[in-house]
């Protein structure tokens, strides 16, 4: 409001992105989309290549959640280009871990996701950003724990939990180590890490992070046989995934309720 008041755009683009982040991390993508949609418009008007980047980006990530690789890597790569038209470093660094991403969901195209990480990790550390280098040291981890390198997933794990600490953003990590726990059959030490994940997520409304927790734990309690325990985790992982239109969770719960 204020603004638009004095007709400050760079004031209203970043107030409209921000307010589009509250929604996103709800689970509140119509919203999230209106807003960010509103924002990169502004930012495009003003010149502002890095805001333009940053929202390409982070509407890449709301197809990406939805289940549309093929969309969000067509904007992340447009983020990746505008990023470096504009020589911003965070935002090369981002777009790079975010192409990862999408890759990393295929077994045949991971070697390509450690790579685009791998790319982003030097820019992360030169950068110090705490939110990035953490990111990447999870996502690095992420890629070791689909290929059975336990050690070593739960090493990039940790770091990852080390350094976000200092964002609040660790829900993540906190699950993937409670998974590497449990692979090794560290039943308690796995919930107590899951349940921290739940819990941390919950506090802060991140309902997408809420269903990936209650997705870890019902693995979990399958591998004790605690099936009750297990259905109960699922359900409820199914109700939010549901609300929130979140299919890659919502198609994990179903399959796993099956």
């Amino acid at each position: 409001e204020l603004s638009e008041r004095l007709n400050y755009l760079s004031g209203q683009a970043y107030s409209l992105k921000n307010l589009g982040l509250v929604y996103y991390y709800q689970g509140d993508f119509v919203n999230t989309i209106n807003y960010w949609q509103q924002s990169i418009g502004i930012f495009e008007k003003i010149g502002d290549k890095v805001g333009v980047a940053n929202l390409l980006s982070n509407i890449g990530s709301v197809y990406n959640i939805q289940g549309d690789d093929t969309k969000a890597l067509e904007l992340y790569l447009q983020s990746l280009k505008a990023s470096e038209e504009s020589g911003d470093s965070l935002r090369i660094a981002t777009a790079l871990m975010n192409i990862g991403l999408v890759y990393s969901k295929k077994p045949k195209s991971e070697d390509k996701a450690l790579e685009y990480y791998l790319r982003a990790l030097p820019i992360s550390e030169a950068l110090n950003d705490y939110e990035a280098i953490g990111t990447t040291w999870f996502n690095i981890g992420e890629i070791y724990y689909k290929q059975f390198n336990d050690s070593l997933a739960l090493d990039y794990f940790e770091k990852s939990l080390e350094v976000l600490a200092y964002t609040g953003n660790i829900f993540y990590s906190l699950n993937y180590i409670g998974r590497v726990y449990a692979r090794e059959g560290q039943f308690e030490k796995a919930i107590q890490y899951q349940k921290e994940s739940y819990d941390k997520a919950k506090n802060v409304d991140a309902k997408p992070d809420m269903a990936r927790a209650l997705l870890a734990l019902a693995d979990t309690y399958i591998m004790q046989k605690n099936y009750s325990l297990a259905l109960k985790a699922l359900n409820e992982a199914k109700s939010i995934a549901k609300d929130i239109g979140s299919f890659y969770e919502l198609k994990d719960s179903y399959e796993k309720l099956a």
